[in-house]
């Protein structure tokens, strides 16, 4: 967990029980020397996870977990995957780019608090409400989403969904993980509801603890979020490909 430069406290064994059919091990003989991990969702394929052994990189073995991913998630239907990277890691999109990925879109990883929140101004009349899963192929279509995506982060434990209804059309929606706290995915068709948002949110978690929030292709709602005090934890690329080697 330290190699991938991220918040997020190191998973449980329960938790590692259930990645463990998705992982691939790229070792030197008998020693272990880096892993992945995937998803699918539908016909589309997210590497979350892929970490080399300092000491072992720039042998190929990065490349050689991509290969085994591509080969299952190919046998298995699949015709694109996507992926996460930090913008700074320059040793990665490099691996990323030989591998056929292109920058799909930009993602910024924020951390706020509420006396944050409570300073953001919103507008509008928008009504906060809990989506049916009937809602979730209108969702995915109103904000760019897979909806395979969210019924899988549907049925992580603890997850909570939160929309906003303008007008009677959909104006928001957000996944929220309490147990960290995260909130991804986070969409409004404008800046001013985000408060909505938030506040949609607010019975549900610590308000001692500050939210990460994962915002994508939306800088002008990360611009006042930033105005209103939040932190970017990362700057992020989406790389994405079809599966098939060209």
């Amino acid at each position: 967990m330290p190699e991938l430069r991220v918040d997020d406290p190191v998973p449980g064994a329960d938790v590692f029980a259930r990645m463990a059919p998705y992982v691939v091990i790229a070792c030197d003989g008998e020693r272990a020397i880096g892993y992945a991990f995937w998803q699918r969702y539908g016909a589309n394929v997210h590497v979350v996870q892929l970490v080399v052994d300092p000491a072992a990189r720039g042998c190929g073995a990065g490349r050689a977990l991509l290969e085994e991913i591509r080969a299952r998630a190919l046998a298995a239907g699949c015709t694109r995957w996507f992926l996460y990277v930090m913008r700074d890691n320059l040793p990665a999109l490099r691996l990323y780019g030989r591998t056929g990925f292109e920058r799909a879109l930009e993602a910024w990883a924020l951390r706020i608090g509420w006396p944050q929140i409570d300073g953001l101004a919103g507008d509008g009349d928008a009504v906060a409400y809990t989506p049916d899963p009937s809602e979730e192929i209108a969702i995915a279509k109103r904000f760019s989403l897979v909806p395979e995506l969210l019924a899988a982060i549907r049925a992580r434990p603890h997850i909570t969904f939160v929309a906003l209804r303008e007008a009677a059309a959909l104006a928001g929606f957000a996944a929220l993980d309490p147990t960290f706290p995260r909130v991804r995915p986070f969409r409004v068709i404008r800046t001013g509801l985000a408060r909505a948002l938030f506040e949609a949110l607010r019975p549900h978690v610590d308000l001692a603890r500050p939210l990460h929030v994962i915002v994508e292709e939306d800088r002008p709602l990360v611009d006042a979020l930033l105005a209103a005090g939040a932190a970017v934890s990362h700057e992020l690329y989406q790389l994405a490909a079809p599966l098939t080697v060209s």
